[in-house]
């Protein structure tokens, strides 16, 4: 448990994976559990996945650990589910530690400001003047998670300071933006632009989108869209190719996710 895990370590690993003919590895000093995916590029090190670490936030290791190593998991071969099912409760615990720690702020002075005698009632009243979305207030009052379970594969997209959660659902075809994703408020003069400006006029209307500053808006809830493309273009208000520009939680861009 003294040994820090490095490129000796993950090589080692890596090699056996080979021989054996799997993609997957697991290396761990009892302490940190990492998983190697043979498909990725790079070097060794850059193959890590995932890592698990006693201690981690939220006391998750138990369950993140019993989630890897479920029999039932690697009897049906549904590795890679599980290893995506985690990243994605991992990068929810990060999305809602952000919440807490820039939003509770906002609410304890809307209680200061007005004299709201609890907490829960002053969320309720920071959202409804929108200085904190629904889910925001959700997510502070623990009634939910800012992204909910769902069978894809979490992406983002950050563009001068807009920062955007999507999930792929690889079977239906679909991405859905996440409410409190933030997109650029502005548009270009071309046909992307002038298109991206008529949907969020439309989802202005309905609620669905809101003006957070001069800069950024924020979407109030989910948005599913046919293609990632269509996405990227709401976000940044200009064309862009989907496929490029959403990143996976190693880096990698959509594509390396495609259909065939």
């Amino acid at each position: 448990m003294n040994v820090t895990l490095g490129a000796t370590q993950f090589q080692q690993a890596a090699t056996y994976a080979v021989n054996e003919g799997t993609r997957w590895a697991i290396v761990t000093n009892g302490r940190v559990w990492i998983v190697i995916d043979e498909h990725l590029p790079g070097k060794w090190e850059e193959r890590a996945t995932l890592k698990l670490e006693l201690g981690q936030e939220g006391q998750t290791f138990t369950d993140d650990l019993a989630a890897l190593l479920n029999v039932d998991t690697w009897k049906a071969d549904a590795f890679a589910n599980a290893v995506q099912d985690i990243k994605r409760r991992q990068q929810q615990r990060l999305d809602e530690a952000r919440i807490r720690r820039e939003k509770t702020a906002i609410v304890q002075a809307v209680m200061e400001q007005f004299g709201i005698q609890t907490f829960e009632l002053a969320a309720t009243a920071a959202a409804e003047m929108n200085r904190i979305t629904e889910t925001e207030r959700d997510v502070l009052l623990g009634k939910r998670s800012i992204i909910q379970p769902s069978e894809g594969i979490l992406f983002t997209y950050k563009i001068l300071g807009a920062v955007a959660h999507a999930i792929y659902n690889p079977t239906a075809r679909t991405w859905t933006v996440k409410a409190g994703s933030t997109a650029l408020n502005r548009v270009s003069g071309d046909s992307s632009g002038l298109g991206a400006g008529k949907r969020r006029l439309a989802m202005i209307a309905a609620g669905h989108l809101t003006e957070k500053s001069e800069e950024y808006l924020e979407y109030l809830e989910d948005k599913e869209y046919a293609s990632p493309s269509t996405a990227a273009v709401d976000i940044s208000g200009k064309a862009q190719n989907g496929w490029a520009v959403w990143k996976d939680d190693q880096g990698r861009p959509a594509q390396h996710h495609r259909p065939t």
